[in-house]
């Protein structure tokens, strides 16, 4: 009945998906609900950047669209909505996955919901390819998708 996504490169805390239970029970009318990504041993001015982000981009977006950001790299939707939405197949080519379900799910009536309390390690990997250019660069590019493409090539 529910969809997690994840990342392939993700780790996650103990109780994980206790909290994702707990979140369903405490909202059942939910459609698609969402929370962060953090880097272990990040050096300082990623762990800088991401507590900046994960404060105010959900809620900007919240503010400005009416619904909150859901991090792709860690998002879970009732299959209901999936459904209806039809997956991905009407995803236009210039949005994100994550932008796409939070933005589905708000149009057909849904709850969405943000939670900087649920999260999941996300590894270091393009920074550890690239430093911190390639880190920013991926990081600025799931702001817009044609950035993305750039990115992971």
């Amino acid at each position: 009945d529910v969809i997690v996504h994840v990342d392939a490169d993700e780790t996650f805390p103990p109780g994980w998906m206790a909290k994702i239970h707990e979140i369903l029970r405490q909202k059942p009318a939910i459609g698609a609900f969402g929370g962060v990504i953090r880097f272990p041993d990040a050096p300082f001015i990623i762990w800088l950047s991401q507590v900046i982000y994960n404060r105010f981009y959900p809620y900007a977006l919240q503010w400005s669209r009416g619904f909150p950001y859901l991090c792709g790299g860690m998002t879970v939707i009732k299959r209901e909505v999936l459904e209806k939405i039809h997956g991905y197949k009407h995803k236009p080519d210039d949005q994100l996955d994550d932008y796409y379900l939070a933005s589905k799910t708000h149009e057909l009536g849904y709850e969405t919901y943000y939670t900087p309390n649920l999260w999941v390690w996300h590894s270091l990997r393009r920074y550890e390819q690239g430093g911190l250019k390639a880190f920013f660069q991926w990081g600025v590019a799931a702001l817009d998708a044609d950035l993305y493409e750039d990115a992971a090539r």
